[in-house]
Protein backbone atom coordinates (compact mmCIF):
# COMPACT_ATOMS: atom_id res chain seq x y z
CA UNK A 1 0.00 0.00 0.00
CA UNK A 2 1.27 2.99 -1.09
CA UNK A 3 1.92 5.51 1.85
CA UNK A 4 -0.05 8.44 0.88
CA UNK A 5 -0.11 11.08 3.72
CA UNK A 6 2.38 12.62 6.25
CA UNK A 7 1.79 14.43 9.94
CA UNK A 8 3.80 18.40 9.47
CA UNK A 9 3.83 20.69 12.49
CA UNK A 10 3.76 24.35 11.45
CA UNK A 11 5.51 26.78 13.88
CA UNK A 12 3.04 30.25 13.98
CA UNK A 13 4.73 32.21 16.77
CA UNK A 14 2.82 35.05 18.38
CA UNK A 15 1.86 37.76 15.78
CA UNK A 16 -0.98 38.72 15.17
CA UNK A 17 -1.07 37.45 10.95
CA UNK A 18 0.80 34.83 10.46
CA UNK A 19 1.51 33.08 6.94
CA UNK A 20 2.49 29.51 6.12
CA UNK A 21 2.93 27.23 3.29
CA UNK A 22 0.50 24.17 3.16
CA UNK A 23 -1.58 22.30 0.34
CA UNK A 24 -5.42 23.58 0.43
CA UNK A 25 -6.49 20.50 1.31
CA UNK A 26 -4.36 19.77 4.73
CA UNK A 27 -6.13 18.76 7.57
CA UNK A 28 -5.53 20.71 10.59
CA UNK A 29 -5.30 18.06 13.69
CA UNK A 30 -3.96 19.95 16.61
CA UNK A 31 -2.87 23.31 18.00
CA UNK A 32 -0.63 23.57 20.74
CA UNK A 33 2.85 25.01 22.19
CA UNK A 34 5.75 23.53 22.10
CA UNK A 35 9.15 24.71 23.04
CA UNK A 36 7.52 27.44 23.65
CA UNK A 37 5.92 28.28 20.50
CA UNK A 38 2.43 28.09 19.13
CA UNK A 39 2.15 25.26 16.79
CA UNK A 40 -0.38 23.71 14.61
CA UNK A 41 -0.02 19.80 12.97
CA UNK A 42 -1.86 18.73 10.36
CA UNK A 43 -2.63 15.57 7.84
CA UNK A 44 -0.98 17.01 4.70
CA UNK A 45 -1.34 14.86 1.22
CA UNK A 46 2.59 13.80 0.36
CA UNK A 47 4.01 16.07 -2.60
CA UNK A 48 0.99 18.45 -3.09
CA UNK A 49 2.02 21.59 -3.84
CA UNK A 50 1.54 24.08 -0.85
CA UNK A 51 -0.23 27.90 -0.77
CA UNK A 52 0.25 30.38 1.58
CA UNK A 53 -2.23 30.22 4.22
CA UNK A 54 -2.86 33.18 6.87
CA UNK A 55 -3.77 32.40 10.32
CA UNK A 56 -4.80 35.05 12.93
CA UNK A 57 -3.93 34.62 16.71
CA UNK A 58 -6.01 36.47 18.99
CA UNK A 59 -5.78 36.99 22.95
CA UNK A 60 -8.14 36.48 25.40
CA UNK A 61 -10.14 40.02 25.75
CA UNK A 62 -8.46 41.49 22.49
CA UNK A 63 -11.21 42.77 19.80
CA UNK A 64 -12.03 40.11 16.87
CA UNK A 65 -11.14 41.70 13.36
CA UNK A 66 -14.01 41.06 10.94
CA UNK A 67 -11.93 39.14 8.59
CA UNK A 68 -11.39 36.40 11.57
CA UNK A 69 -11.96 32.98 9.31
CA UNK A 70 -12.59 29.80 11.05
CA UNK A 71 -11.80 28.69 14.13
CA UNK A 72 -9.18 26.08 14.66
CA UNK A 73 -7.81 26.00 18.29
CA UNK A 74 -6.85 27.22 21.19
CA UNK A 75 -3.55 27.07 23.17
CA UNK A 76 -2.50 28.38 26.84
CA UNK A 77 1.31 29.67 26.93
CA UNK A 78 3.47 31.50 29.43
CA UNK A 79 4.45 35.47 28.85
CA UNK A 80 5.79 37.85 31.12
CA UNK A 81 6.26 36.94 34.99
CA UNK A 82 5.10 33.59 34.31
CA UNK A 83 1.51 34.42 33.74
CA UNK A 84 -0.84 32.73 31.50
CA UNK A 85 -1.91 33.99 28.55
CA UNK A 86 -4.76 32.20 26.40
CA UNK A 87 -4.53 32.29 22.71
CA UNK A 88 -6.82 31.27 19.91
CA UNK A 89 -5.83 30.59 16.08
CA UNK A 90 -8.07 31.18 13.45
CA UNK A 91 -7.71 30.44 9.39
CA UNK A 92 -9.01 32.96 6.94
CA UNK A 93 -10.66 31.10 3.71
CA UNK A 94 -8.93 31.98 0.79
Amino acid sequence: MEERYVIYKYVLGIAHRYVVNMPDTAKIIKVGVQDDKICLWAIVPKGEVAFPKEFIIVGTGMILPEDIGDYVGTVQKKGFDDMEFVWHVFKKQN
